[in-house]
């Protein structure tokens, strides 16, 4: 019953004049508690469940290698301008660089810490040479490549034996755009008693376990940066559509 409406009869009894029994106010009163029962007081300490965070774990990195002869992976004709009709001029121009080469030219003792580092397994180099005069575009294309045992090897060359092309061979480091895992990039120039000069730039990078070096070689107009990343960007391509392995089983 509704507690306004008890109230109201009330009321309505007082104002005419008749003194309500003690039952009917009782009566009143349990139907209006009836009508409305105490609410129930929620302790205010009870703590709140809490939700678990859920840990997700980080993915594992791919290490694979790339197993290949690195033969097979040197720069060609066709990844360079068309327009310049580049050529090998001769046999020497492109060739292997066996273990036995590094520690013949860099001393037994660098060379054998060097190749222990890096898990050097073998690495070939290749020039070619513009073969038109019209265009303006570098005079010659270089390319060394080198497979390691690991991807460390490959990183660690371009980070650490980087170094070599500033301390050893005059180059100054120039900022890149990222080629591979990891890049670098090395300016050098000479100016003739013609006051010509010739450029030299070198771009430098790693793919997993293989290691490029990228060379573009002219007079000061026809060589940029340019050129070397286009080229590299195509090595890359290329890499990335070969077959991956655990361990690398190629020899020279």
């Amino acid at each position: 019953m509704n507690k306004l409406y008890i109230l109201f009869l009330i009321f309505v009894i007082f104002i005419a004049g008749c003194q309500p029994s003690e039952t009917v106010v009782q009566t009143a009163i349990a139907q209006t508690q009836v009508a409305f029962p105490t609410a129930t007081q929620i302790p205010t300490d009870t703590p709140m469940p809490t939700s678990t965070a859920t840990i997700i774990p980080s993915p594992t990195p791919d290490i694979r290698l790339i197993d290949i002869d690195p033969r097979k992976l040197l720069l060609q004709t066709s990844d360079l301008p068309n327009e310049g009709k580049y050529y090998l001029p001769g046999e020497g121009w492109t060739s292997p660089l066996l273990n036995s080469e590094i520690i013949s030219s860099w001393t037994v003792e660098k060379g054998e810490a060097y190749l222990a580092e890096t898990g050097r397994i073998d690495g070939w180099f290749v020039n070619y040479k513009r073969g038109s005069s019209n265009v303006i575009l570098p005079e010659e294309f270089y390319d060394n490549v080198v497979i390691y045992s690991k991807i460390e090897g490959s990183q660690i060359v371009v980070t650490k034996y980087g170094d070599r092309y500033i301390t050893e061979d005059s180059f100054n480091e120039i900022d890149t755009p990222q080629v591979g895992d990891l890049t670098r990039a090395f300016k050098k120039s000479e100016t003739n008693s013609s006051g010509e000069t010739r450029v030299w730039i070198k771009l430098i990078f790693s793919y997993r376990n293989v290691f490029h070096d990228v060379t573009v070689w002219g007079w000061e107009k026809e060589v940029s940066l340019d050129y070397a990343v286009s080229v590299a960007n195509k090595l890359v391509e290329g890499l990335k559509q070969l077959p991956l392995s655990n361990t690398v089983t190629f020899t020279p």
